[in-house]
């Protein structure tokens, strides 16, 4: 192995580790030191690749969110779906990727009180942003008016982002299947085609 590989390795270790320490303790919790310890690397090789535990954070918010985004793009870009297809996709996404949906949802707190990371909090909204224009377009571009578009694009952002909230009802986890949100979306979008 290439010294290049193998520092991309520690790189990835340290990453991995430092996921598992966030998530499980937040991020006052875990030190630098702890995180290469979990990855079982030197101390001077996590100093290497992250000047601090800030930059670790920042780095895995980053890699999480980039995840997500590409699950999220390849849905928008499937050209075989149509606008209620993607949608129920998209909401569906946090179900598939629910450890790093919660991952970030832990790590809001952080993000939004502290300075060093308002660009990273900045990705994150605007990311979510993103997807609620998407929601917006796709319903004015089926006819709908303004205000009810941008009614229903919040009704389906709010539902993309309980998908992923803590203390659900076991009695309720069920219904977190495609199926069940396409048979939901179905009411929705044939109640629209009635009046549009």
């Amino acid at each position: 192995m290439s010294r290049k590989e193998d520092s991309l390795q520690t790189r990835e270790r340290l990453l991995t580790a430092a996921f598992n320490n966030f998530y499980e303790f937040g991020f006052q919790s875990p030190s630098l030191e702890k995180i290469s310890r979990s990855a079982s690397v030197s101390r001077g090789a996590a100093y290497w690749h992250f000047e601090n535990k800030s930059q670790i954070f920042k780095e895995v918010i980053k890699e999480v969110l980039s995840k997500i985004q590409l699950e999220k793009e390849k849905i928008i870009q499937n050209d075989q779906w149509d606008f209620q297809e993607k949608t129920a996709r998209l909401i569906h996404v946090p179900t598939k990727h629910l450890k790093n949906f919660k991952f970030l949802q832990q790590s809001m707190q952080t993000l939004e009180t502290e300075a060093e990371f308002s660009e990273v909090y900045q990705e994150i909204q605007a990311s979510k942003l993103r997807l609620y224009q998407f929601f917006e377009t796709g319903l004015l571009t089926i006819g709908c008016e303004a205000s009810q578009a941008s009614e229903l694009a919040s009704l389906f952002y709010t539902y993309f982002e309980g998908m992923y909230v803590s203390g659900i009802p076991k009695e309720v986890k069920p219904t977190y299947k495609l199926s069940v949100i396409n048979n939901n979306l179905e009411i929705i979008f044939s109640q629209l085609k009635k009046i549009l």
